[in-house]
């Protein structure tokens, strides 16, 4: 499964603003990122943008450019690198729009806690037994809303149907031994069957985990999605502070709107939640 960091994120983020340059190094120190193909450009134009270094013994510093380019295209941090610059080393600008920092990794979460991508995932089939922990799958009782027996053929090749079970219930338990509270559902009935002709399936809202530093990890089929999201949270934002540029901000929400409205389709579709029939109140 291929994945994206929430630095890879950040970095479409930005692109996606229309604030992001990538930078290799021909010099520096530690108080300067020197690109000479820089020199051209009008000074201090990047002067309170954001670097964030890649690679080189600073790897990972994020610092906010107080100077330039100057004239011979240095990128003077407002804090010193941990380390010198060296020639190769490579960087990304950032747009000075919102902190590159925790901020944009709270902003990050708070698209998570929203977005959440609506998927088929296979349970291992047990004979005989009735109840399945799905606790890793889903964040509470209400996520899932499907469950079917795919009927297959026996070298796992379609075509294959799907078979929707009905009397399932999902419920929460708090399991006294390990004060964990669990997700688990109750098919209603045992099965035996032949796991070469069949698979169980719950299709669900899934949990993407929170990210904690720019290495965690997220799906690479989700990673446009999200950071369009982010764009579209943060336009909306900037909107409402009665800014001068609003007229901008309103132009990137309807962009970011436009990108996500399909994604959103795909990814989280209005789905209704059955109602087993034996928990209709009378």
């Amino acid at each position: 499964m291929a994945t994206n960091t929430l630095l890879q994120l950040k970095s479409r983020f930005y692109r996606f603003l229309g604030s992001y340059r990538s930078l290799t190094a021909t010099g520096g120190s530690t108080s300067k990122f020197t690109v000479a193909s820089l020199a051209d450009l009008e000074a201090d134009k990047y002067k309170g943008w954001q670097l964030r270094v890649l690679t080189g013994d600073s790897a990972g510093d994020l610092r906010v450019l107080g100077a330039g380019p100057n004239a011979a295209g240095d990128l003077e941090p407002k804090r010193a690198f941990t380390a010198a610059v060296a020639s190769t080393d490579t960087a990304e600008l950032w747009g000075n729009s919102i902190d590159g920092g925790d901020e944009l990794t709270a902003l990050f979460n708070d698209v998570l806690s929203l977005a959440r991508p609506y998927v088929p995932t296979e349970l291992t089939i047990v004979t005989g037994q009735r109840i399945y922990d799905i606790t890793s799958h889903v964040r509470d009782s209400m996520d899932v809303r499907r469950v079917f027996l795919r009927n297959i053929d026996s070298n796992d090749l379609q075509p294959y149907y799907d078979t929707v079970l009905s009397g399932w219930r999902c419920f929460e338990f708090l399991n006294a031994s390990t004060a964990a509270r669990e997700i688990k559902i109750d098919l209603g009935q045992t099965f035996t069957l032949d796991e070469d002709d069949h698979t169980l399936w719950i299709r669900h809202y899934k949990t993407l985990p929170a990210f904690t530093t720019d290495t965690s990890t997220v799906e690479a089929e989700y990673a446009d999605w999200l950071a369009w999201e982010a764009v579209l949270r943060h336009a909306v934002d900037q909107m409402t502070q009665t800014k001068a540029d609003k007229g901008n901000w309103e132009r990137l929400a309807q962009r970011a709107m436009g990108q996500v409205t399909e994604t959103r389709s795909q990814f989280m579709p209005y789905v209704p939640a059955y109602i087993r029939p034996f928990e209709v109140s009378a």
